[in-house]
């Protein structure tokens, strides 16, 4: 059952990438939810942050490529904010603080400079205080521990052979579990 989750999960990514880069943003808007669901399920909170983040990158590189018009400027802002808040709601479920704050900042720059919006200011700063308030409290905090997986040769089947990907196993998880696991 983990193995068809994982798989599910591997070639949802994939194909929301792919709609993505394609600019089939109806398509792409329609398999988020699914998405964010099935990794939700699985606890990949990180897998779905990074994805959109390079959405994110993606969108900023094509925004400078076509020179955003006066009036088109805002809007930008608009959905780069909202994207922005998604990423940083998947950081903070995954307990990435750290990366949840960079990800504030970004979006208070967008607030202060293109918006003006400084009530939004305001509450991007009180999350991030919720945010350092946690740091705070909790001062035993445990990462997660991540193993680079290789399948190397004809014995996997042909959607993992020569392929590396990046395992992310629980809190304290030992090599010798990870490897059982396989």
């Amino acid at each position: 059952m983990t193995e068809n989750l994982f798989y599910r999960a591997y070639c949802m990514t994939q194909l929301i990438e792919i709609l993505w880069e394609l600019k089939l943003f109806k398509l792409f808007l329609d398999n988020r939810e699914a998405f964010e669901s099935l990794n939700n399920k699985m606890g990949n909170h990180l897998e779905v942050a990074f994805t959109y983040l390079r959405f994110l990158e993606s969108m900023d590189n094509q925004a400078d490529e076509d020179k955003i018009m006066i009036g088109q400027k805002e809007i930008y802002a608009h959905i780069q904010l909202t994207n922005l808040k998604r990423v940083q709601k998947f950081f903070e479920k995954a307990e990435f603080y750290e990366k949840a704050i960079e990800i504030l900042n970004r979006q208070k720059v967008i607030a202060e400079t293109m918006l003006y919006d400084f009530e939004l200011v305001y509450q991007i700063v009180k999350s991030q205080s919720k945010i350092y308030k946690q740091l705070s409290i909790d001062t035993n905090r445990y990462f997660a521990v991540y193993f680079k997986i290789g399948f190397f040769g004809s014995s996997f089947p042909e959607m993992l052979r020569n392929r590396e990907f990046i395992y992310r196993g629980s809190r304290l998880v030992k090599r010798g579990d990870v490897k059982d696991s396989i």
